[in-house]
């Protein structure tokens, strides 16, 4: 087996990635330097297409589109497990919530309560 050509079979475009969006979808971001920093920076792009898109994060590092700027409230919904101060600051808006939780059981806990 060449697992180059296996890997690079399996590469997609930022365009391609965010096709998969679809509405009611929620998306585990990475933590911190392992978020996809080009996903999240674009997925507001697609706001027009989508609603109802739940983003899961522990330590988003970025102030995104998506949940800082007003007009993309009613699309996506940011919880977090680590809330930062900018989070904070824009938690007025709706469209951010704090997901108190223990870290070894964040990802399965989180399907368990809505799957």
């Amino acid at each position: 087996m060449n697992y180059i050509s296996v890997y690079n079979s399996k590469k997609k475009t930022l365009a391609e990635i965010l096709s998969f969006v679809c509405s009611d979808s929620t998306i585990a971001a990475g933590t911190a330097a392992m978020a996809p920093h080009e996903f999240l920076s674009n997925i507001h792009t697609i706001s027009p297409a989508i609603s109802n898109v739940q983003i899961l994060s522990c330590l988003l590092v970025e102030k995104y589109e998506f949940y800082t700027n007003p007009e993309y409230k009613d699309r996506f919904f940011s919880n977090s497990l680590f809330y930062t101060s900018w989070k904070r600051d824009f938690h007025t808006q709706g469209n951010i919530s704090f997901l108190p939780a223990h870290l070894h059981l964040a990802g399965s806990k989180y399907l368990s309560l809505h799957f």
